[in-house]
């Protein structure tokens, strides 16, 4: 079939028996043909930390993600963080100069918006850096696990990097679960990949994989986005 493996890097063996003196072995691999290799001659493989189960993960990038929209969406995780309900506060009880009811309360809402996305990205920059580095102590770890025994400190530290990682998991958890709008199901019935299908289905139909201008295929996202903008303008300025 002229098929060859993908190199995986930053490890030897997918899987480990989790236990103080574990079996290794290699049991996942990542097969292309030449001319899809050829198509995709950026692409890497890289070894994700074993924190969730006790494979190892193998993520496989071809291309850069498309920016999304930085637009403010209230995030139902949010309620559960300490200092929530003091940005709150504080946003809402500062003063409004106006007399028109319905502008002040138009106000208060743009504010506590405004503070809350500042707020949300700052805990979530936070949580996303306690992750990374729970993520990078394990890799480190399994890593040495494969030449030698690990101490019990080590493996104590293994274990609470990997409950730390698993908390975390359930924020985006709730997070994903609110993006596909499938409220109905309860928290404890979860299903991920569901999840995570409902919440891209939208963006995959709403995506432009390209367009046609002056019998050329514009297919680079920001060359797309100035065409759209140019247009527009145009339309606008007749």
């Amino acid at each position: 079939m002229e098929i060859k493996e993908l190199c995986l890097h930053g490890r030897r063996f997918t899987w480990t028996s989790e236990t103080d003196d574990p079996t290794m072995t290699k049991i996942d691999h990542i097969f292309c043909t030449r001319e899809w290799e050829a198509e995709n001659s950026n692409c890497y493989v890289q070894a994700i930390t074993s924190s969730k189960s006790d494979y190892c993960p193998m993520l496989l990038t071809c291309n850069a993600f498309q920016q999304q929209c930085k637009g403010f969406r209230f995030e139902s995780f949010w309620t559960r963080l300490p200092g929530f309900s003091d940005t709150v506060q504080e946003a809402w009880s500062k003063p409004v100069r106006s007399n028109d009811r319905i502008r002040a309360l138009h106000i208060k809402l743009a504010r506590t918006a405004r503070a809350l996305k500042r707020w949300g990205r700052q805990k979530f920059d936070m949580l996303k850096k306690q992750d990374e580095i729970a993520n990078e102590i394990i890799l480190r770890l399994d890593q040495a696990q494969e030449t030698r025994r690990l101490t019990n400190e080590e493996l104590s530290l293994r274990r609470r990097a990997k409950q730390r990682v698993t908390g975390l998991a359930a924020v985006r958890r709730i997070k994903i679960r609110q993006r596909s709008r499938l409220t109905s199901i309860k928290l404890g019935d979860a299903n991920t990949p569901l999840f995570h299908l409902r919440a891209n289905g939208g963006r995959r139909k709403n995506f432009t994989p390209f367009l046609k201008h002056e019998g050329g295929t514009i297919t680079a996202h920001q060359d797309k986005a100035q065409l759209l903008c140019d247009y527009y303008t145009m339309l606008g300025s007749n």
